[in-house]
């Protein structure tokens, strides 16, 4: 009988999870978390870092409990212990500009960690390039460069020298290691999904696997049509320049006079239990984990209802213009 193998888990890979995790977690989604507050952390209060505990840790087994929290609080608060957390809550938006800062310095290219407050002059060494890869896996890196500021933010994540890419192009190269398919980035992987999600053969229960998260998948599939649906309104709503007293109300006004598409009172109520059950990041019903039949039933009438109110959305005309001017708009949101 062979001996057991060990696995080395990179360290960047811990940081990159837990870093991602109050931005793109079903724990973070599912407490509506808008802030991370260093006093509830530090006493042992906080359910999303018990989350992080049980989804991040469990998988990475070899790191110990006490760096891991060392870890989170350098990420999540700044701060090198736990004895010099500040007493603020941190908004999510503020803490993704500083996530971007420390991994990518005012042109975008990786930073070394004890480099991060600083705009270093010197080209990404191999150790701030194997950081930033492992934060490409957590995070689309056109998240980060948004956060940063960078007027390019669809840019290459990898910029090679430019006298390696002169060689590349003249001699030409193949990667003769990848499927067909198998290098797509996240950015055009999500706009084919957006598109799939359109057509009638897709189905609520699409994304099931055993493990998956949102009840093993059952749910996924119709919480992305719901973010579909959100995400085309907050888009309008960015582009056509919200005012600067922003509320909740306001933008459920804005949604029941959709500027590209006048909804009538059906459509205007769905979309406003969208935007009130995305908030709470909860149906207003509930569904049991083994679904009977009826519920089922519900669960596909609401996928099919979203779905046509997706699509009468999406078809809008106003809604086809450049794309960079959209990127504009989320860049200047998360400007300090």
């Amino acid at each position: 009988m062979s001996a057991p193998r060990l696995a080395a888990i990179p360290f960047e890979h811990l940081e990159a999870e837990l870093a991602a995790f109050p931005l793109a977690s079903e724990a973070s989604f599912c407490l509506g978390t808008t802030s991370l507050d260093p006093l509830i952390s530090r006493n042992d209060k906080e359910h999303l870092w018990r989350a992080a505990e049980r989804d991040v840790l469990s998988a990475l087994p070899s790191f110990p409990l006490d760096e891991a929290t060392t870890v989170r609080d350098k990420l999540w608060f700044h701060s090198a212990s736990s004895e010099q957390l500040s007493c603020d809550p941190v908004s999510l938006s503020k803490y993704l500009r500083r996530l971007a800062e420390g991994y990518l310095d005012t042109r975008g290219r990786p930073v070394e960690l004890t480099n991060s407050a600083t705009d270093s002059s010197r080209p990404a060494g191999p150790e701030s390039r194997l950081r930033w890869s492992w934060m490409c896996r957590a995070l689309p890196p056109d998240l980060l460069r948004t956060a940063r500021g960078l007027p390019d933010p669809d840019a290459d994540p990898f910029p090679l020298n430019p006298i390696v890419q002169q060689m590349l192009r003249d001699r030409r190269f193949a990667e003769t290691h990848l499927h067909l398919r198998a290098a797509l980035d996240f950015s055009l992987a999500w706009a084919n999904l957006m598109r799939t999600l359109t057509t009638n053969e897709t189905a609520y229960c699409d994304f099931e696997s055993v493990g998956g998260c949102f009840e093993h998948g059952l749910y996924l599939g119709t919480w992305l049509v719901h973010v579909a649906v959100v995400r085309l309104l907050l888009s309008q709503w960015l582009f056509s320049g919200p005012p600067s007293t922003s509320s909740v109300s306001d933008l459920l006004k804005f949604a029941y006079g959709y500027p590209a598409r006048q909804l009538d009172l059906i459509e205007g109520g769905r979309l406003v239990t969208l935007l009130s059950e995305l908030r709470r990041g909860k149906w207003f019903e509930s569904h049991p984990p083994s679904l009977d039949v009826q519920s089922k039933e519900r669960l596909a009438r609401r996928y099919a209802q979203t779905r046509a109110l997706y699509r009468r959305l999406i078809y809008a005309p106003n809604l086809m213009r450049d794309s960079s001017d959209r990127k504009t708009c989320i860049a200047n949101t998360l400007q300090p």
